[in-house]
């Protein structure tokens, strides 16, 4: 079962049943599965950032764990390392591209001690 983690008004909001969610807040599924895949900031002003900015980045990396599993096993082994606290350090070329191509991303992974400059 997916747990989500929302924010509007300020206001965070868990759930573990999208389509209903969705259904009871009138949003759309397709656009509340682009902001969960982070191609979309906010839907009808909902978001996947706290008031501070920050997001639930350890609830996403167990969700990657989970339906990676099975596709991309080395997936999981790095996921468990960043959990613990070890972070993964990406090649200079792979660092400036991810910088460039998922700023926002890069820039709270980077914050939060997920990810360095090899």
């Amino acid at each position: 079962m997916k747990n989500y983690v929302f924010y509007h008004t300020g206001v965070e909001h868990k759930t573990d049943n999208l389509a209903q969610f969705c259904k009871v807040n009138h949003l759309q599924r397709r656009h509340m599965h682009e902001l969960i895949q982070g191609l979309r900031k906010s839907h009808k002003g909902w978001s996947m950032q706290a008031p501070d900015g920050t997001t639930d980045m350890e609830a996403t990396l167990k969700t990657i764990k989970r339906i990676s599993v099975g596709v991309w096993p080395e997936t999981g082994q790095i996921i468990d390392g960043l959990l613990a606290g070890k972070p993964l350090a990406l090649p200079a070329n792979e660092y400036d591209l991810a910088l460039i191509t998922h700023p926002e991303n890069m820039k709270e992974l980077i914050e939060k001690g997920y990810i360095t400059r090899a």
